[in-house]
């Protein structure tokens, strides 16, 4: 459906009432399945509209509005959030449990969209919905409780999981298999005091009668490899190798998988135990256990005990020949995984298989086996080079659209070994797989002719480039994609006289009815700003700022940046609008959008006008107070490019503000405040030097070892700025700092050392054994650095 369609469609569906409820549940649910389609003008009428519907007596209406209403998620005006989260979570108190069921998934579905301030209360009735009377409403919760993990706080991640590690233990309620998926979605998330009993509940799971839980927890063990405890590491690995000798082979299965997914969390002394498990599975009458120790192999990589590693390529060579495609495909696509392994005297016999299978009557076995080439391009012997580059180009007209789109993405890998008496006939090739029927061939083939740049010939670069210009307008947004990201690529090798066509282009791919093309475009308008012509600068300008104002924060984004990124060919009298767009975005609904608009205030420092100056410094200031720490981070970190900028009637309201961000909850919003700080000397005035030393001071006590590395950095900056009664004090800080556990703090100290050194004999106040242990500490250091600077002055 083209964007002419849509619009009519959701015209069509904004107009259609009746007092059918069938046909009212029908346009919502609607309504909803068009989702980033529906024109941005028309997308504050469609949430209107469904907000409206939400109000009705009517619960078979009432449902399809709420799922409707977390379908939307990205294409709800930023202004509108907050009415649409307030409204799901007075639906999840509704009469109706259906209602109530549609609006917790809801809650799930909005993720990021959810307001900051309104995170806490969502998780909170989350929570309380996972105690629903009905299953029914108990299952979607715990469905978005695990889509929730990047926006549950801190202080109830331990709620979430002690919740969630009831209900996988409670064997009367349905929801025991999704809540067991659930907890392995907030891996990222499980406090550090809670993860060995997650990772107990797992393993007492893993052997559970249901076997739809089991397998569910043996897969999540794997997929919480990161937070095993590594006194827990063993155990986990023991039950897994219990496991692998169960009769059931739905069993077998996944322990078999999860015991290649550990790889190196596996502990040294049990390695050889585990490759002579997944050997002796290899010949495992179950074709679904061969196939498993086939993607193990190739997931363990060089964790593979040396004295094995003949062993398992052997057997991997040999499962390569196995009867049945299923076994083959993994077998093909682990030889290639494991290319660092691959014993010299083995490397021609590993290539020449991969070129048999190649011709494999199974194509998955064909493409699996054309990804490893690819993978092996630095062991393809010299003399095979010009015989495998010959295999891919006839692979490139395969009957398999699967093997054709390998073909592509593999060209691209071998391109730094393809001989320059081919490279004309390969881009040929790629070129005429541009023009293939499916989008899986197209999009790679496209993608990879702005990876192949560099051996483009020069007589072919017009001929290139017309034919992205030509994919441009594919009907398919898979391929329009990859040719604006290609079109970045190409960039420094676009002819000149054509330098006009591809801006053009570039125009037309900021304005596609696809979000994901238009953030596309949007990147690569940075790319291309060197070869922007200059009477289209200011076209380019314009089409950048549209994308700032993008109805999806995921356009928007990138188009922040790329503001940043062309500062310095913004014409002059765009200037003071892009100053005025970028500070609209301080105060956008969405937090990842904010912090590319404080990255990029401080890179367009240089063009900043005079009178806007207290404008940008008010806009920084507001960023740093944000709710979200990442912004205030990256507010924290412009501060030091825009210092020049800051007038001086704001310079104490800045210092004070950083100063401030040294007490931050975060340790990188704290980290970099002191950084700043150190910075920002020209903006102290002498009436804030005590002050700013005592904040260092206490920073030097921080918990985090980068926050204290980061102040004793700053502490030498301010050495002309130490007030002198506080001098002692920093001197013996520092001291105490040079034995602090981190070495990169103690490093840093010696640094600082150097800077102050003058403070050490000339002060007083440290009396004689102070000043020895001090500088027989700094002269231990510098040899200690000697020794460093010569084990790495050359590369290994």
């Amino acid at each position: 459906m083209d964007e002419k369609e849509t619009y009519k469609e959701t015209e069509k569906l904004l107009t259609l009432s009746g007092s059918d409820p069938d046909m009212v549940s029908n346009v919502a649910n609607l309504l909803g399945k068009l989702r980033d389609t529906i024109p941005v003008d028309m997308r504050e009428d469609v949430v209107k509209k469904l907000l409206e519907l939400s109000k009705s007596k009517n619960h078979r209406i009432r449902r399809p509005v709420a799922h409707s209403l977390g379908e939307l998620k990205n294409a709800i005006p930023g202004d509108l959030r907050r009415l649409v989260v307030g409204r799901i979570l007075e639906l999840t108190r509704d009469e109706d449990a259906g209602v109530r069921g549609s609006s917790a998934l809801a809650l799930g579905e909005l993720e990021n969209a959810i307001p900051t301030d309104m995170r806490r209360a969502c998780i909170g009735r989350l929570l309380k919905l996972s105690k629903d009377s009905e299953w029914h409403v108990r299952l979607p919760t715990i469905l978005a409780l695990g889509r929730l993990k990047d926006i549950i706080s801190e202080s109830m991640r331990n709620d979430v999981v002690e919740r969630l590690l009831e209900l996988c233990e409670n064997e009367i309620e349905f929801p025991r298999r999704p809540a067991t998926d659930a907890l392995i979605e907030l891996k990222d998330v499980i406090p550090g005091g809670m993860r060995e009993k997650v990772i107990n509940r797992l393993l007492e799971l893993s052997a559970d009668r249901d076997r739809e839980v089991g397998i569910s927890a043996t897969e999540g063990i794997g997929n919480l490899k990161e937070v095993i405890p590594g006194d827990m590491r063993e155990n986990v690995v023991k039950k897994l190798l219990e496991l692998t000798k169960s009769p059931e082979w739905e069993i077998r299965q996944p322990a078999t998988e999860v015991l290649g997914a550990l790889s190196d969390t596996i502990p040294g002394d049990m390695r050889r135990k585990v490759i002579e498990k997944l050997l002796k599975l290899s010949d495992d009458d179950e074709w679904e256990i061969r196939s498993s120790v086939a993607l193990a192999f190739g997931d363990l990589g060089e964790t593979i005990v040396e004295n094995l590693r003949e062993n398992v390529i052997e057997k991997l060579l040999e499962l390569n020949k196995d009867n049945q495609w299923t076994v083959r495909r993994p077998a093909a696509r682990s030889l290639g995984r494991l290319y660092a392994i691959i014993p010299d005297d083995k490397k021609e016999t590993v290539i020449l298989r991969l070129l048999e299978l190649s011709k494999d009557e199974d194509g998955g076995v064909r493409s699996s086996a054309i990804r490893s080439l690819g993978d092996l391009k630095d062991k393809i012997p010299k003399s095979m080079v010009i015989s495998d580059i010959k295999r891919l180009l006839e692979l490139a007209n395969d009957r398999d659209w699967l093997v054709r789109g390998s073909t592509a993405r593999t060209i691209c890998e071998l391109k730094d070994i393809i001989p320059g008496d081919m490279r004309e006939i390969v881009i040929e090739a790629v070129l005429e797989l541009t023009k293939d029927k499916e989008w899986y061939v197209r999009h790679p083939a496209v993608k990879g002719l702005g990876k192949l740049k560099d051996i483009i010939p020069q007589d072919m670069r017009k001929k290139v480039v017309e034919r992205m210009l030509e994919m441009s307008k594919d009907d398919d947004e898979h391929v329009r994609y990859p040719v604006a990201h290609s079109l970045g690529n190409l960039g420094d090798i676009i002819p000149e006289e054509m330098r006009t066509d591809v801006t053009k282009g570039a125009l037309e791919l900021g304005g596609d009815r696809d979000w994901v093309v238009r953030k596309k475009a949007a990147e690569t308008i940075g790319y291309l700003r060197d070869v922007i012509p200059e009477d289209l600068r200011e076209a380019v300008v314009e089409k950048t700022l549209d994308l700032c104002r993008d109805g999806d924060w995921i356009v928007r984004r990138p188009a922040t940046r790329t503001l940043g990124k062309i500062s310095r060919i913004i014409p002059e009298n765009t200037r003071k609008k892009a100053i005025e767009v970028v500070l609209e975005l301080c105060g956008d609904g969405d937090w990842i959008v904010r912090r590319a608009a404080a990255q990029t205030l401080a890179e367009l420092r240089d063009i900043i006008p005079a009178d806007m100056r207290e404008d940008v410094t008010d806009g920084v200031l507001e960023l740093i107070k944000d709710d979200d720490w990442m912004v205030r981070r990256a507010a924290a970190d412009g501060l030091e490019k825009l210092k020049e900028v800051i007038p001086e009637n704001m310079r104490e309201d800045v210092i004070m503000i950083t100063l401030k961000l040294t007490r931050d909850p975060d340790w990188t919003v704290r980290a970099s405040a002191a950084r700043d700080i150190g910075k920002l000397k020209i903006l102290v005035s002498n009436g804030l030097r005590e002050p700013i030393i005592k904040s260092m001071i206490e920073l030097t006590r921080d918990p985090d070892w980068t926050v204290r590395n980061f102040t004793v950095q700053a502490l030498a900056n301010l050495k002309d700025i130490i007030p002198e009664n506080m001098r002692e004090i920093i001197i013996k800080r520092i001291l105490k700092l040079s034995e602090d556990p981190d070495w990169t703090v103690r490093n840093s100290s010696v640094r600082t050392f150097e800077i102050l050194e003058h403070n050490v004999n000339s002060n007083k106040k440290l009396d004689d054994e102070e000043k020895i242990k001090l500088q027989d500490y700094i002269t231990r250091c510098y040899g200690t650095l000697t020794t460093f600077n010569t084990l790495f002055k050359y590369k290994l």
